[in-house]
């Protein structure tokens, strides 16, 4: 970009970039053992020295180095820069299907935790539905039928829900990390 406007797809990957910063955990960070906001800054770089491809695909390994969550807008950005650029698919894909990884894990996380809430507001009704059963196999198919229908992954969590678990404070906590996982869907425009 020396002396010449930059492009509007440079102009987006900036915006992309920058739109990043401060996104990767501590823990991301000491694992990879660099500092996500250099390695940006590294790859928006490389496009003010004409190298735009290149600062694209850095980037992309970097989101996906370091796991870092991307909204689908952002998601819409990667797919019209490769586009664009004509990048090939093997060298930014992953961070699509980083993102329908990080995805699935969230709703099934929301699922477990919706259970165990509703798991301690019903404790008495499942407390007896389970003590009918004969072993665990019957318990968690009394657990998925009316009237607690719970899925099968929920069952298996509600099951081995503790005493220690059913105290306020662990369904405060639960509630607070239901709070937490809804806020991070919601960055993540996902249902």
């Amino acid at each position: 970009m020396h002396g010449m406007p930059p492009s509007a797809e440079e102009e987006s990957f900036r915006r992309l970039g920058l739109g990043l910063k401060g996104r990767a955990s501590t823990a991301a960070e000491s694992e990879v053992g660099a500092s996500f906001d250099a390695r940006i800054d590294d790859s928006l770089d490389l496009a003010d020295h004409s190298e735009a491809l290149v600062g694209f695909e850095n980037l992309a390994s970097n989101v996906y180095e370091f796991r870092v969550g991307i909204s689908d807008e952002e998601l819409r950005t990667f797919e019209n820069l490769a586009a664009a650029w004509g990048v090939q698919s093997d060298r930014w894909e992953y961070v699509r299907q980083m993102v329908h990884e990080q995805r699935s894990r969230l709703a099934d996380r929301r699922a477990i935790v919706e259970a165990l809430i509703a798991a301690i507001d019903r404790i008495d009704e499942i407390n007896t539905a389970v003590r009918s059963c004969d072993d665990r196999r019957a318990a968690l198919e009394v657990l998925v039928q009316p009237p607690l229908e719970f899925n099968e992954m929920q069952a298996q969590h509600v099951l081995d829900l503790t005493i220690a678990r059913q105290t306020k404070q662990s369904r405060a906590d639960l509630a607070a990390e239901a709070a937490s996982i809804a806020e991070e869907i919601d960055g993540l425009n996902i249902d």
